[in-house]
């Protein structure tokens, strides 16, 4: 008996139901020729491909995997002022010509 995809319904079925379940931080689909199944993470976190032969170790890994990349929430100890962007403010030294120019040096201190 030749095999064809309809022999794999059930297991399309359960992948289906995975991506339903884990939506929106995976999509899951049956393999026909590793046969098993396979999550692929959709969430901003570059994370593996999964492969499992067994649906329910499928499921709790991507559960694992969702959870560790999950955003924290922020503490008190957590907040600190960020860096602002912009120029560096250096002392100036004196006036100098260059080429006909009048410009001021600036030089930064060594630390």
């Amino acid at each position: 008996m030749r095999w064809n995809p309809d022999h794999d319904r059930a297991q399309q079925e359960t992948a289906d139901s995975l991506t339903r379940h884990h939506a929106p931080h995976w999509w899951v689909m049956w393999s026909y020729s590793l046969r098993v199944w396979v999550a692929f993470h959709l969430g901003p976190a570059t994370v593996a491909p999964l492969r499992h032969a067994n649906p329910d170790q499928l499921s709790q890994h991507m559960r694992y995997l969702t959870h560790q990349n999950a955003p924290r929430p922020l503490t008190s100890g957590s907040l600190r002022a960020a860096p602002r962007p912009g120029p560096t403010v250096l002392p100036r030294t004196g006036p100098t010509t260059l080429t006909g120019l009048t410009t001021t040096l600036h030089t930064q201190e060594p630390r």
